[in-house]
């Protein structure tokens, strides 16, 4: 069995996430299609502008055949984390046979490349990063000079590099390389140009608009249509019942709650949580008498060398209690993990039984199974999930006055194994 694993948020999904899973059914002849999805917080340090389960049943709709969670810990992380434990649960899930990714370079051979100069850091490459970082370049920044600087070693063989590194793609494609290669894996990467608008791009009148283009027309327009024909038939169905009764959920629906949290965290070691350097620490509480809401204060706290969606990943953290020990490495390099499955297409039912049967770690269809089978860090990372999607679930009660099942009463989604167009 040929089964093509995809790493993704679907924040929502729209036509280039439905070409994308087409193209790894096409290019590996695959038999199934599993996304490893994040869950209620993605990784631009943001809340999801709906649901999981919502966002799950697009999934399906759309040609997914399983839908699995990835940990919140990892979804809201930067790429690096993100990727990496992504790429650790497919590979442990004893079925994924391909990883397929959309990037905007789609030659692989350059992607790896780079990836492996990443990977194992040689001399040049550390002394030319911390020159640049002591320049007060940004992490991002000061990794792309210092692999310019490399000369012949790297970008002779590299034409465009300072574009395949600016790309959020591309960056993502090189870690999942990164992450394959540390685990020694043999799910096989391949690599499918993006189609469609840029990332950053926030037009919504093209046939293949970003996520953030069709987050910012909710948020300008007050309704889906304006989007309708650059998402799949039933992702607008979905969306469209949906809206206005569970969802968009925005960062600042928890500005509220992330100001009682640094209120209470105000004299304590803010450098506990994951990714908060001290001098970022320092500033969140220079500035902390003039907050306003969630992105007003992640703009006040973004600099030259610290973009908005770090600094919004770094404020998330804090609002969910996520510290450095619940990156847990257990799961991206080690034996611990879950395979919590969030959905799936009846007719993938076999694909189910085989993760059962083959998985190095427990594959669990109810979330109540939880307790009786994991332990560790993996019941660790379950219940960090489990805890934030009850506050996101709190947070959709608050603002649309509606009641919704408790996390741990949520079963998989499943669907009758249609696909529609």
């Amino acid at each position: 069995m040929k089964v093509a694993g995809i790493i993704a948020e679907f924040n929502p999904l729209h036509n280039g996430h439905k070409y994308l899973m087409e193209e790894a059914r096409r290019i590996t002849g695959a038999d199934h299609v599993v996304v490893m999805m994040s869950g209620q917080f993605v990784q631009r340090g943001e809340p999801a502008i709906c649901g999981k389960h919502l966002r799950t049943q697009m999934a399906l709709d759309a040609g997914a055949d399983a839908v699995i969670e990835l940990p919140m810990a990892f979804s809201a992380a930067s790429a690096e984390y993100f990727a990496a434990a992504g790429v650790s649960l497919l590979n442990k899930s004893g079925v994924v046979t391909d990883l397929v990714f959309g990037a905007e370079c789609d030659d692989l051979e350059v992607l790896q490349q780079i990836a492996r100069v990443l990977r194992k850091e040689p001399k040049e490459y550390k002394i030319l990063l911390k020159q640049g970082l002591r320049e007060g370049h940004s992490y991002p920044t000061a990794r792309t000079e210092a692999l310019l600087g490399m000369g012949s070693t790297l970008t002779a063989r590299v034409p465009d590099l300072q574009f395949v590194m600016s790309a959020p793609n591309n960056i993502l494609a090189i870690e999942y390389l990164k992450a394959l290669a540390r685990l020694k894996s043999a799910i096989v990467p391949h690599a499918v140009r993006r189609r469609g608008a840029d990332y950053h791009e926030t037009r919504y009148g093209v046939s293949m608009p970003s996520s953030l283009a069709l987050r910012t027309a909710m948020t300008e327009r007050g309704s889906c249509e304006p989007f309708q024909s650059a998402i799949p038939e039933g992702t607008y169905r979905i969306l469209s019942e949906a809206y206005g009764k569970m969802m968009p959920i925005y960062a600042d629906d928890f500005s509220l709650l992330l100001r009682y949290k640094l209120l209470m965290d105000g004299n304590s070691d803010l450098t506990r949580y994951a990714d908060l350097s001290k001098t970022l620490a320092d500033r969140i509480r220079r500035n902390l008498p003039e907050y306003e809401s969630f992105s007003q204060f992640a703009a006040a706290l973004k600099t030259k060398d610290r973009t908005y969606s770090r600094v919004s990943r770094v404020l998330l953290h804090i609002l969910l209690d996520l510290t450095e020990e619940s990156l847990y490495p257990e799961i991206m390099y080690g034996d611990a993990g879950y395979l919590r499955v969030l959905g799936f297409r009846e007719s993938a039912a076999g694909l189910i039984r085989a993760m059962r049967s083959h998985a190095s770690v427990p594959v669990l269809t109810r979330p109540s199974e939880a307790k009786k089978i994991l332990t560790g860090v993996s019941l660790a990372a379950f219940n960090d999930t489990a805890r934030a999607s009850d506050l996101y679930r709190a947070v959709i009660e608050n603002k649309f006055r509606i009641k919704l099942p408790h996390e741990l009463s949520r079963k998989a989604v499943k669907t009758d194994g249609t696909v529609r167009t």
